[in-house]
Formats: structure tokens, sequence, C-alpha cells
């Protein structure tokens, strides 16, 4: 996770997609130099929302559908993408 702030976040959008569905079952926590990785993730997700395809958006919504790992403004920014394709 690390290596991913360092390089800036330049890794596919599916990567972090991934990250995300992944990181929702164990409530990932971990510190970066920006905060923590749950605020950093979704920020960097809803940045790059053009880039997702039908998978990632449903893992992103799988995982949205845990307690706590809701982001409301990644969720609208995927919902507008929806609705538009």
């Amino acid at each position: 996770l690390a290596g991913l702030v360092q390089d800036k976040w330049q890794h596919p959008v599916k990567s972090l997609a991934r990250l995300f569905w992944l990181g929702a079952p164990i409530k990932l926590k971990t510190k970066d130099t920006e905060g923590d990785f749950t605020s950093s993730l979704p920020a960097q997700l809803r940045a790059r929302t053009q880039e997702l395809d039908g998978t990632d958006v449903g893992l992103l919504l799988a995982a949205m559908r845990r307690e706590g790992m809701r982001d409301e403004a990644l969720l609208e920014k995927v919902v507008r993408r929806l609705k538009t394709e």
C-alpha cells in the first residue's frame, strides 16, 4: 500500500477498484502521508471514474455495501456515470 502512495497512485484504476473491494471486509485503516487509505483511495477513484468499466463499478458497489465503506461522493459519481451510459 505504501508503494501506491510513493508512486502517486499512478496505477491502473482496475487495481485501485480491486483494492477498495478487498479492503472493505477488513476495514483498511493504514496511515499514509495524506491521512488514511480509507479516505485517499476513494478520492483517487472519484478523480478517475471515467476510467472505470462495468466490473470495476460492480466491485465498488459491492464494497460500499459493507458498513463504514460507503463513500457518498464516489457513489454519486458512479451513479451519474451509469445514467449517462
